[in-house]
């Protein structure tokens, strides 16, 4: 059997939605594999959950690969605009983790770019971001949008 460290490890590759699911396997996941966790990968809005991811006190790497949720649209370039959803989760959800010091936000749709400088809400996101930094409420030394 491998040492919780070593399960930590392991759960750094996985999406944040599989790591919550191995949460489930037993004790030994749920309280010290998860405490050796350093990296969080998430991919739509619903996983952006800050309850759960307090259970996760040494992420450092957070990773936001946003994939548009909207299965009932068959045309990519109907989503004009970033989902607001999303837009007001990703700080908290960056906050909920005390040690994180690098963010990757990716917005991207695989088909299409939903994310550019002229959508009203992209600009928002980027407001409140600065905001977050001017109140020193997020200290991450790297970030990436993209």
């Amino acid at each position: 059997l491998l040492p919780p460290s070593k399960w930590g490890a392991v759960l750094d590759f996985l999406l944040y939605e599989d790591v919550r699911s191995a949460l489930l396997v037993s004790r030994i996941f749920r309280r010290e594999a998860a405490a050796h966790v350093e990296t969080m990968t998430v991919r739509t809005t619903k996983e952006l959950d800050i309850p759960s991811a307090k259970r996760f006190p040494h992420v450092t790497t957070v990773l936001v690969l946003f994939m548009n949720d909207d299965d009932d649209s068959e045309d990519p370039s109907e989503s004009e605009d970033l989902p607001i959803d999303t837009l007001t989760k990703i700080i908290p959800f960056l906050q909920s983790f005390p040690q994180v010091t690098h963010a990757r936000i990716n917005v991207a749709d695989a088909t299409f770019l939903a994310f550019c400088p002229d959508m009203p809400r992209f600009h928002e996101f980027l407001q409140y971001l600065a905001g977050a930094f001017e109140a020193r409420a997020l200290r991450l030394s790297d970030i990436d949008i993209f």
